[in-house]
């Protein structure tokens, strides 16, 4: 369903008409250019929609096709990178069932992962720890942030913790996996009780 095109008073309207008398275009002017959003609606003779383009500052950024029974047959969206329409991407749902995840200073990290060790039975070496932070620290930041990332974790037989060093403000993220959902209560209600 797309968001409903409102038109202000001033916006021109341009209509076109199939020699059957049924719409065949329609698009909505402002101030000369194409109005922002959802504005031109192109329509089968049938009058099922055939194409809706919806716009930025008279740049095309979305157009979606239809067929002439109104299903959906090709969704396009401009790519910044590429400086053209392309299909839309399909998105994967991503699930992530039974992390619990959060955020912290390393010095919580090191307070808390000898509990965190015993509680997931995994092997924990605070020097290993510190060497992976060290490293971290010292490495050059790149250009680019996207990418900067390190990775540090425990395993134990049903959960895994993992720490992730990013070069944001001085907080790390963490996850806690577990195996199911009962794990995942255990694991969410020991992750708070940590102070």
């Amino acid at each position: 369903m797309l968001p409903a095109f409102s038109p202000k008073p001033t916006d021109e309207k341009i209509v076109q008409f199939y020699s059957s008398g049924e719409i065949k275009d329609e698009k909505y002017f402002r101030e000369g250019i194409p109005a922002n959003g959802w504005s031109r609606t192109a329509f089968h003779e049938n009058g099922a929609r055939q194409l809706s383009e919806c716009y930025s500052n008279s740049l095309i950024i979305e157009q979606l096709f239809y067929d002439e029974g109104g299903n959906l047959l090709a969704h396009k969206i401009y790519s910044h990178k590429q400086k053209q329409l392309i299909d839309k991407p399909v998105q994967t749902v991503v699930e992530r069932p039974n992390v619990v995840t959060g955020c912290a200073h390393m010095g919580y990290f090191f307070r808390h992962l000898p509990a965190i060790s015993k509680f997931i039975e995994a092997a924990y070496d605070e020097a290993a720890l510190e060497k992976a932070y060290q490293d971290f620290i010292r490495s050059p930041v790149p250009d680019e942030l996207e990418g900067s990332e390190v990775h540090w974790g425990i395993a134990g037989k049903e959960m895994r913790f993992s720490l992730w060093f990013e070069r944001l403000e001085g907080y790390y993220q963490w996850h806690l996996w577990a195996k199911d959902e009962k794990g995942y209560e255990r694991a969410r209600h020991f992750m708070e009780s940590l102070d």
